[in-house]
């Protein structure tokens, strides 16, 4: 089980998409996952997934646009590591935050 699981809730925004996941893609560590969310299955945005071929990256679509607030729990409901992370699909991370995150809650166990 991953200790960071960063998640993605998006919809129909492949082109503010593409940016965040190049962030996390480059993440070193490999004790985070990264969820996202696609309401309404949106092709170009499972396209973009899929081109990473990164087994931290899991996707996950809805058959229909859903509210946005159960997008976001149907994210969190996918998300399996011990501490989660919500990031906006015009979002980011610096190129180290995955690694820095998991190693200070692998040290530390906070209670949050």
């Amino acid at each position: 089980m991953p200790v960071l699981s960063i998640v993605v809730p998006t919809l129909a925004r492949a082109d503010t998409l593409k940016s965040a996941l190049a962030t996390l893609a480059v993440q070193t560590n490999h004790n985070c996952e990264f969820i996202v969310q696609n309401n309404g299955a949106d092709r170009e945005t499972e396209k973009l997934v899929g081109a990473l071929d990164d087994p931290r990256v899991k996707h996950f679509s809805t058959p229909r646009v859903e509210t946005m607030t159960d997008n976001w729990e149907l994210a969190l409901a996918h998300a399996s590591g011990d501490y989660v992370m919500f990031i906006g699909d015009d979002d980011g991370f610096l190129p180290d935050g995955c690694p820095i995150a998991a190693d200070i809650v692998e040290r530390e166990r906070p209670e949050i």
